[in-house]
């Protein structure tokens, strides 16, 4: 079977489109679909899939859940109406309240990254969390003393200030020679000689394979709700403005 092309890699806004029916299969007591190419997030990265609906000539499929397996995505939900058949053409449709939402705290977090190098702070990124309930990132590092209210606060001014200002967001495919070059933070986990996803605030750039806004003035204001440092690694737990 043909890897699913991720459509949501190349366009962040797109939220309908067609596709063709590759398979329906039953797994674990839930039915997944298995379409040519998928508009819907399939969760990973921090991120949360992407809710919505399937519509077929005769049926509809509610997506309930998104997963990613070598390389084929699988659309989870339940069907009113017939299943759909093998090759026939579907409309998809994903629930763009919740998609908005996520591109704005994915990338409220990666924006968080960059205040952190404008403020000369070397911690190295890690896990991050960008799920609606309590976003955080979390790094590498020592506060070393740091004044953690100044600090949620420097972050805050510089990243609100960099939202008011407006910066585009783009993405481009890189190797990562490149990125060695361009990006403040290159994973070690980066294959050679293989082409990887960056995601590009203005010039600060990092790897990543989520969706995020247009343009950071979309994300609105960000709040940091509080900075913690435990085992060697430093929480930085945010929101954006809902």
């Amino acid at each position: 079977m043909n890897p699913t092309a991720l459509l949501y890699l190349e366009d962040f806004k797109l939220l309908n489109n067609k596709a063709t029916v590759v398979e329906i299969r039953p797994e674990d007591s839930r039915t997944a679909i298995i379409l040519d190419q998928t508009i819907f997030y399939p969760q990973g990265g921090g991120q949360p899939f992407d809710l919505g609906t399937i519509k077929g000539a005769q049926s509809l499929f509610t997506v309930t859940d998104v997963r990613l397996v070598d390389g084929i995505a699988k659309h989870f939900g339940t069907f009113e109406g017939a299943p759909f058949q093998s090759g026939e053409t579907v409309e998809c449709f994903v629930d763009a309240v919740r998609r908005v939402l996520h591109n704005r705290i994915h990338s409220a977090g990666h924006i968080i990254d960059k205040a952190l190098v404008e403020l000369n702070i070397a911690w190295q990124p890690g896990k991050s969390y960008h799920f609606a309930n309590g976003p955080y990132v979390e790094y590498t590092g020592s506060l070393n003393g740091l004044d953690k209210d100044k600090l949620k606060a420097d972050i805050e001014r510089i990243c609100n200030g960099w939202i008011k200002q407006g910066l585009e967001v783009k993405s481009i495919a890189m190797d990562k020679s490149q990125l060695t070059r361009r990006c403040q933070f290159v994973p070690s986990y980066i294959p050679e000689g293989k082409p990887v996803r960056v995601i590009f605030f203005g010039e600060f750039c990092s790897p990543c394979g989520g969706t995020h806004v247009g343009n950071i003035s979309e994300i609105g204001a960000i709040t940091i709700r509080k900075i913690k440092e435990a085992d060697g690694a430093i929480r930085v737990s945010y929101d954006v403005a809902r």
